[in-house]
């Protein structure tokens, strides 16, 4: 009895709410209509027929729309199928299933890449082997790499005595003008151009900025989307330096 007063108010509130701002030509003003579609005999839900396929697909969606719901409050043998299909939609629809993985695998080996600097002089991975390498992808039209300058610059200083080394990377070469007006072209470390940006994709760039750690035997060690401060690199840079290397 509750269950199906549940879905009495449920069919209550959506007729309450039945009516849309529907436009009646274009610059004219708006005024509020009914919805006009298929009826629901069992929840009163309303499916708006927007184009000829949706039409079409109409009364598949509605028996089974229909059937879920009947299943769902019955006692029968049919009502595991109904758990199952809800069980499914939440499992595909749940946020850590649509959140896209951002930066390498920990524990992967680095993709190699080889990629010219704002100079036009070719840098590769490999030439750091032996070193940990701190890779700051951004992109020059986001204003974040502005604010992230600072703080590289700051810890380049600690580069020789802790045996790292920081290359910053463009995921799309776009807008170096912007850096050059900014910097002069000079800063204390390597800007790479990943024209095209075939090694952002390798490692898996979905956002910027996005900072990854590699150890000295090419392996991925820290990824964080958003610069995560001096204080956390550093840390993560003497976790590494405590760690024997091959």
């Amino acid at each position: 009895m509750k269950n199906w007063a549940a879905v009495t108010l449920l069919r209550q509130w959506i007729r309450r709410r039945n009516h849309v701002l529907k436009d009646t030509a274009i610059g004219r003003r708006r005024q509020e209509l009914p919805l006009r579609g298929t009826r629901n005999n069992l929840t009163g839900l309303i499916l708006v027929p927007r184009s000829g396929g949706f039409r079409r697909l109409r009364p598949i969606a509605v028996s089974f729309r229909t059937w879920f719901f009947k299943t769902w409050f019955s006692a029968d043998a049919t009502k595991p199928a109904a758990i199952a299909f809800f069980a499914l939609f939440l499992l595909f629809t749940s946020p850590a299933q649509a959140k896209d993985p951002n930066g390498p695998a920990l524990g992967s080996a680095a993709p190699a890449f080889i990629l010219p600097d704002t100079a036009g002089q070719p840098v590769s991975l490999e030439q750091y082997r032996g070193r940990t390498v701190v890779l700051n992808f951004w992109a020059f039209w986001c204003d974040t790499w502005k604010a992230e300058m600072p703080s590289l610059k700051e810890l380049t200083a600690e580069q020789d005595e802790m045996g790292f080394q920081i290359v910053a990377v463009s995921v799309d070469g776009a807008r170096k003008s912007e850096f050059d007006r900014r910097t002069g072209g000079v800063v204390p470390f390597p800007v790479l151009l990943d024209g095209g940006g075939r090694t952002s994709r390798r490692y898996s760039i979905h956002h910027v900025p996005t900072v990854v750690i590699v150890d000295p035997d090419g392996v991925v060690r820290f990824t964080a989307y958003g610069y995560p401060g001096n204080q956390v690199v550093l840390r993560e840079l003497r976790r590494i330096a405590s760690k024997p290397h091959f």
